[in-house]
């Protein structure tokens, strides 16, 4: 029985799979595939590959989400701008407007409801009538001209340089959307998940586009070889279960009292942790939660697969589909 996967079909969003009892002749050296010895084998290497895609698709969404979300409002924030920057260029045809009044021989202290002046600025030399305030003088008249044009001179000024940052901040986050949608597998996207930054930075127009090191989203330690991270706060535990922690990697929390989530790395998929860091990671998962005074504490720990967000819930909580429960004294290992 042969698993066979189609690494070369572009327009797929999933890198597609197939099992076939039989060799393929037909495909390319641009597919790879493995042989095992039964189709129970067979089957379980397809259906872990497709949860392991599926999973890497659920982590991206919502980062993508909210980088699309952001590259929108810099597009409506690009638009206003070029609106305003039309209203300044508009304004430079004061400067020339107040000029030929000044030149046009009109006594300046005279209240006129208009001005016929000649447009020596034209490509070709023509009469225009120009439209004035009468409640004003034409001195006056020509004087509001030329401090509109001034302070549309200095608002246009700003307002070219607020769009060269904004395009240059359009330009990378589609860069960066880019370079995301295009990651097929877990190790790339363990190698960055940790420079993505928290969901409230992402949704924030305005934030920096240098994202901040893990150690500053979450606790990190080493722990018998064992990375080990445990999230600050209710979005940061979001973040971390959902968007960094890969689907093998293993998950602790405290039963029944809020806390931090506590993720433990798992790039060999074991199925099973050494017991002592299994222990150390709970003590951990106690420590960081509400009952952090108690002297024995339930924890819940499970695959990170096992764990879902419900609908609509608040940042923080989740459901568990499988786990398996460990009581322990709750300890800080970080300060050991």
């Amino acid at each position: 029985m042969g698993v066979y996967r189609a690494a070369a079909w572009p327009h797929s969003r999933l890198h597609k799979a197939i099992v076939s009892p039989m060799e393929l002749e037909s495909l390319t050296r641009t597919h790879s595939s493995r042989v095992f010895a039964n189709i129970l084998e067979a089957a379980k290497f397809y259906f872990d590959e497709l949860e392991g895609r599926l999973l890497l698709e659920h982590a991206k969404m919502p980062i993508l989400r909210d980088m699309r979300r952001v590259a929108k409002r810099f597009a409506d924030r690009e638009k206003r701008l070029q609106r305003e920057q039309q209203k300044y260029a508009e304004a430079e045809a004061l400067q020339k407007t107040a000029q030929m009044l000044t030149s046009s021989g009109m006594k300046m202290d005279q209240h006129y409801e208009s001005a016929k002046v000649t447009d020596y600025f034209a490509h070709e030399p023509r009469q225009i009538e120009v439209p004035l305030d009468t409640t004003i003088s034409l001195r006056e008249n020509v004087d509001r001209m030329f401090k509109r044009y001034q302070k549309a001179g200095r608002g246009q000024s700003i307002v070219a340089k607020q769009l060269t940052e904004l395009r240059n901040q359009r330009a990378e986050i589609e860069e960066q959307t880019k370079r995301l949608q295009n990651i097929k597998d877990w190790d790339t996207w363990m190698a960055i998940a940790s420079k993505i930054p928290s969901r409230s930075e992402r949704g924030s127009a305005s934030a920096p586009t240098h994202v901040p090191a893990q150690a500053r989203r979450f606790r990190t330690l080493t722990i018998d070889g064992r990375q080990i991270l445990v999230g600050k706060g209710a979005r940061e535990n979001d973040d971390l279960t959902f968007d960094v922690a890969a689907p093998d990697d293993f998950w602790f929390h405290v039963a029944d009292y809020s806390g931090s989530h506590v993720i433990v790395r798992n790039p060999g998929k074991d199925k099973e942790l050494e017991q002592p860091v299994l222990v150390k990671a709970a003590q951990l998962a106690a420590y960081f939660s509400q009952a952090r005074n108690s002297s024995k504490v339930e924890v819940h720990y499970t695959k990170r697969k096992y764990v879902t967000k419900p609908r609509h819930a608040k940042p923080g909580l989740v459901r568990l589909l499988e786990f398996k429960s460990i009581k322990v004294e709750p300890k800080n290992w970080l300060d050991m």
